[in-house]
């Protein structure tokens, strides 16, 4: 059975430089989480700009495939 893992964190950065490299430790600490883990089929991170201060309802988001 596939299932999908999704996790949020809200970053409030002072600049894209800073935004960058911590794009770049989240990328390498999820790799580090997934790796030896044989039930892992893909995994990928992605940072975009956020807008407003309500949370995002994850449990009813979608998806495009």
């Amino acid at each position: 059975m596939k299932q999908r893992a999704i996790a949020v964190i809200d970053y409030n950065f002072d600049g894209v430089k800073e935004a960058a490299a911590k794009l770049v430790e989240l990328e390498n600490y999820i790799a580090e989480f997934c790796k030896g883990d044989n039930r892992v089929t893909l995994q990928y991170v992605d940072m975009r700009e956020r807008r407003g201060d309500s949370p995002p309802d994850i449990s009813n988001m979608k998806f495009r495939t």
